[in-house]
């Protein structure tokens, strides 16, 4: 299906997979000195799991 754009190809199976709305959502705005300083911050944040 490469270079054809999905129109050579057939679905025959989908597999959904739903997630709980959650409780609670919080929105948070931060200001960094530095572009590093910011990439650091959110590398830290996903590999500790928050969403």
């Amino acid at each position: 299906m490469i270079g054809s754009e999905g129109t050579l190809g057939v679905i025959t199976e989908v597999t959904l997979r739903l997630q709980k709305i959650p409780e609670h959502s919080i929105v948070a705005m931060c200001s960094f000195p530095t572009v590093k300083d910011a990439a650091d911050v959110a590398i830290a944040a996903m590999m500790s799991g928050i969403q």
